[in-house]
């Protein structure tokens, strides 16, 4: 498959400003306006993108968001219940993003212990990939631990979500989108993932020292781009907009990653994208 975001991501690691937490999550702080907050950082950083719902990418094409830049619409709203479960329930279709000029879609992978809740949420991701199909448009799969996390260890909710980022990509995800784990296992998954690898960037959470350091280690272990949006907007305005133009310089003079991958004709390990 070609498009705009495969085509970019061969060229360059990506920034990607997600604008979408309100179809989960409601009313966020510093997310009262998304169009606002889209436009902003799209008219004062060079960030590759945006992430959002249908209504908020029309909104955007309305009011003057660069044409040059990609929009990615979320397919589905994940509503999070007290016990650490996620419902996700489809809100748009690949068809309705691509009508509005969308350059990829993305779909939440809530992987619970529950063999119920994992049949429900593989199919939702496997219906988003066969529309993503069908319309040309690349879909990015977000595997995230769910269900009575509160009482699982960091080594268990990583194999949880690696386990289901490999189903992904047997489904067919073109890009997976994951949280960074500072273990050889995670390094060794993408590594050998035969499809792009970028992060999620979570909450709120320290200093803008921080993000970047777990960018740059991000970097090092070879993903291919970062979704970062609360742990940026949410910070003063200024502070946000320094930070974001310079993960932007340090993620766009880094080099694209190889990634390893089997040559199903001789069974050799062959090297994909370039430096």
């Amino acid at each position: 498959m070609t498009s705009r975001l495969l085509d970019t991501m061969n060229a360059r690691r990506v920034v990607i400003l997600p604008v979408d937490h309100g179809m989960a999550l409601g009313e966020v702080d510093g997310l009262e306006n998304p169009v606002a907050v889209a436009l902003r950082f799209a008219s004062e950083s060079p960030i590759d993108g945006t992430l959002c719902s249908v209504p908020v990418a029309r909104r955007l094409r309305r009011h003057g968001f660069p044409e040059d830049a990609l929009t990615i619409v979320t397919l589905d709203s994940a509503l999070h219940g007290s016990d650490g479960s996620i419902a996700q329930v489809p809100v748009c279709t690949a068809e309705t993003a691509a009508q509005v000029g969308c350059d990829a879609v993305k779909v939440l992978m809530a992987w619970e212990e529950r063999l119920e809740s994992r049949v429900a949420t593989l199919k939702v991701v496997a219906d988003a990939v066969a529309q993503g199909q069908k319309e040309g448009l690349p879909v990015i799969v977000e595997p995230v631990a769910a269900g009575g996390i509160q009482r699982v260890d960091a080594a268990e909710l990583e194999r949880r979500e690696l386990e289901a980022a490999r189903i992904a990509v047997e489904v067919g995800a073109d890009v997976l989108k994951t949280r960074i784990w500072d273990t050889s296992r995670f390094a060794r998954f993408v590594e050998h993932c035969p499809v792009p690898v970028v992060a999620l960037g979570g909450g709120l959470s320290g200093g803008s020292r921080g993000v970047l350091d777990s960018v740059k280690r991000g970097l090092d272990m070879g993903l291919s781009g970062f979704f970062l949006g609360r742990n940026v907007w949410q910070r003063p305005e200024d502070e946000a907009l320094q930070l974001m133009n310079e993960i932007c310089a340090s993620v766009h003079s880094a080099g694209v990653p190889t990634r390893a991958v089997l040559d199903g004709a001789g069974g050799q390990k062959v090297k994909t994208g370039k430096h």
